[in-house]
């Protein structure tokens, strides 16, 4: 087998497309969001959107990132840091927000699109227990570790942000599926740009895969969906196998499945539901023709060890390969071949 195709080079911190520079000391980047949550009419530092349904809402916001930042961490005040005020200095920093009507929203994604190389974008969904300003830091660590060269836009559905709000998590982010699947159909058709990757995290992975499946199909000329992240997936296995997966197939969008053996917060919706979680690799992860199984166990040192796709280099450095180089798994060096069933997956040297 040839050696697989070098990475690009990572783009300049201060990329025209999804990095921008600041006015001061510390790099920017700029997120553009959609949300469904109701908007709370506080301005910044206090949320703009809380946990209440709304009607959809458009913008985008700049967030710095310290300069002695570290790949993986969303860098917070913290009485482990002796640091309680946040500063641009220490912390990843919501700088600005800027409210847009549907239409200008468009409008100045296609303008970040021209500007950059690669015309392209992704959209992230959170998960569960998310609050929107942490959704939007989360979105801009992503960008910046991924050196992502497009647009990063986040999709984010009214989660309560406690961690006691996980039924009613349950029942707002299916009630968020049809904005984000207009959502989906609107970028594809109006975005300027050739691909646009998904990627959805825990819970909010209900939403995505089932409005990706709903999505009107595509015409030549609009963007194409290319790969599907799913990282540790809040989904039933079992559904997931058997209804779910078959659709993404028919949509011709490359799945990808992050899983882990030591995901608590998976194991607890186990123990909720009674069912395993797609996510969740404990016995083995959730291997299925069609679609790439990432075994990412013993990644995550944090308590939970939940957000190992955005927390842990080795698998940060894994997803850039996916998404900006467009890899597969067989080319990207730093996994390693393994078989369950007959099945071949992969897992991620840690």
């Amino acid at each position: 087998m040839p050696p697989p195709p070098p990475l690009p080079a990572p783009a300049p911190r201060f990329d025209p497309g999804a990095i921008a520079e600041a006015p001061g000391r510390y790099p920017v980047v700029r997120v553009f969001y959609a949300t469904n949550r109701g908007a709370t009419g506080a301005a910044l530092p206090s949320a703009p959107f809380d946990a209440r349904r709304g009607r959809m809402s458009y913008g985008s916001t700049d967030v710095s990132i310290p300069l002695d930042h570290k790949v993986g961490e969303v860098e917070r005040p913290s009485f482990l840091s002796l640091k309680w005020l946040e500063d641009a200095e220490s912390h990843v920093t919501v700088r600005s927000l800027r409210s847009e009507t549907p239409d200008s929203f468009i409008a100045n994604i296609r303008r970040r699109v021209e500007k950059g190389k690669d015309h392209d974008a992704f959209i992230f969904v959170h998960g569960y227990n998310v609050d929107f300003l942490e959704a939007v830091r989360r979105t801009a660590q992503m960008a910046f570790d991924l050196d992502f060269r497009g647009v990063p836009i986040l999709f984010s559905w009214p989660s309560g942000g406690r961690i006691e709000d996980y039924l009613r998590d349950e029942t707002n982010v299916e009630w968020a599926q049809r904005d984000l699947q207009e959502l989906l159909e609107t970028l594809r058709r109006t975005s300027g740009t050739q691909v646009i990757d998904l990627i959805a995290h825990s819970m909010g992975s209900r939403a995505l895969t089932r409005a990706l499946i709903a999505a009107r199909t595509g015409k030549p000329g609009e963007a194409v969906f290319r790969n599907l992240i799913l990282a540790a997936p809040d989904i039933d296995a079992d559904v997931f196998r058997r209804d779910i997966l078959p659709r993404l197939r028919e949509a011709g969008t490359r799945v990808t499945l992050y899983a882990s053996n030591q995901d608590a917060a998976l194991a607890a919706s186990k123990k909720v539901h009674g069912y395993r979680r797609a996510g969740d690799a404990e016995g083995g992860p959730l291997v299925e023709p069609g679609m790439d199984t990432i075994d990412a166990s013993g990644g995550d040192a944090s308590l939970l060890g939940h957000s190992y796709f955005a927390d842990v280099r080795s698998v940060l450095s894994d997803l850039r390969a996916l998404l900006v180089a467009n890899l597969g798994p067989d080319l990207r060096p730093t996994l390693k071949a393994a078989f369950l069933r007959g099945l071949k997956y992969w897992r991620v040297p840690l």
